[in-house]
């Protein structure tokens, strides 16, 4: 008699979840046409991670229109790289000519002693610890890097 309940309760756990994973499948789907907005969240001090995948990626998104709206934040040790590199500081010039908006943490920025420079950048230095918690709740597509 247990085999037979216990069968029944796992074909019935078994087409539950079945079917909470094509709800959410579904549901997932409809957020994504719904936000066509990408925030790209750089923290990485590697220059390669920003000219290889960060700086092309994000250029392409905004240039080509794979996204409506680009958005790079500039965190942590990315900071003080951007600062520190010419090579960088022109290549995100580029990605703001071409569409992407720009963010930096304000008080990664302080501990840099970076705000200045990346002001005159065209970087929008601000605290952004409530606005990425903000994209995050919204179901915002966020990549980090």
């Amino acid at each position: 008699m247990k085999k037979p309940i216990l069968t029944l309760l796992l074909t019935g756990f078994c087409i539950s979840l079945i079917a909470q994973t094509g709800a959410h499948s579904h549901n997932a789907h409809e957020n994504y046409n719904k936000s066509d907005s990408l925030v790209i969240l750089w923290t990485s001090k590697d220059p390669e991670v920003f000219k290889k995948v960060v700086f092309v990626y994000g250029l392409n998104s905004s240039k080509q229109g794979w996204w409506d709206n680009v958005e790079l934040i500039i965190w942590g040790p990315s900071t003080n790289l951007l600062v520190e590199s010419t090579e960088l500081q022109e290549k995100v010039i580029q990605m703001k000519k071409n569409g992407v908006t720009l963010t930096s943490c304000k008080w990664c920025a302080e501990q840099y002693s970076a705000t200045e420079q990346l002001e005159e950048l065209g970087v929008e230095v601000k605290y952004m610890g409530k606005p990425l918690t903000n994209y995050l709740k919204a179901g915002r597509e966020v990549l980090v890097f």
